[in-house]
């Protein structure tokens, strides 16, 4: 009883497997496609391309980075703060911190979404 409802079932609906690869071949196409273009770059020209987004990196962490920087020297430069000022500083440190991870994870999570388009 429970097999012919299952094949009734899987005939209407079809098997998770194949829905699946339907969902996904054509994102393994693409990134099929963009590894063809890699592939025929040299190493010299890899480098570059790695360097290019190192660049793309940097710059929209900048602030971010310089705002870490700069509350971490005000808290480290001053030996008289108080300990609960230092604990506030360094509160904002690990926001700023997660800040940081959440936009690089915006990034790469945009940069997926173009290379697949």
């Amino acid at each position: 009883m429970i097999g012919i409802l299952n094949k009734a079932i899987t005939s209407i609906f079809g098997k998770k497997s194949d829905r699946d690869l339907k969902e996904i071949t054509p994102l393994i196409t693409k990134i099929l496609a963009e590894y063809a273009q890699l592939e025929n770059l040299s190493h010299d020209e890899l480098r570059e391309k790695s360097n290019e987004f190192r660049k793309i990196i940097d710059e929209r962490l900048a602030e971010n980075r310089t705002e870490i920087s700069d509350l971490e020297k005000e808290a480290e430069g001053n030996p008289d703060m108080e300990l609960s000022k230092k604990e506030d500083i360094y509160r904002q440190v690990d926001q700023l911190k997660k800040e940081g991870k959440k936009l690089l994870k915006k990034f790469f999570s945009n940069f997926y979404q173009k290379l697949l388009q």
